[in-house]
């Protein structure tokens, strides 16, 4: 819950900071040069971040769940304790009594 306040606290500073800053600008990448709304290059800026972060965590998870320990299904079921030995008929004829 603290990560969703942050988040939106940050989001809408991002926002605010924008919308402040509406002059053109000139902006040069390499050979293309173009003039944009500074808020414009700020909150693509910000979304970018956003998706790099995204992807990042996203690749982390894979690596985890392909790297995560098998464990063959004998040795699962062996070394698993039975929750519930009874079975259902038996714990019918338990709640009866």
């Amino acid at each position: 819950m603290l990560v969703l306040v942050v988040l939106t606290v940050v989001a809408v500073l991002v926002a605010v900071g924008a919308l402040q800053n509406g002059q053109a600008v000139t902006v040069s990448f390499f050979f293309w040069q173009f003039q944009s709304p500074l808020a414009l290059i700020i909150l693509a800026a910000a979304a970018g971040g956003v998706a790099i972060g995204i992807l990042v965590g996203w690749a982390r998870a894979f690596r985890r769940w392909r790297h995560r320990p098998v464990r063959p299904a004998a040795e699962s079921d062996a070394s698993t304790p039975d929750r519930f030995p009874a079975s259902s008929a038996s714990l019918g004829a338990r709640m009866r009594r």
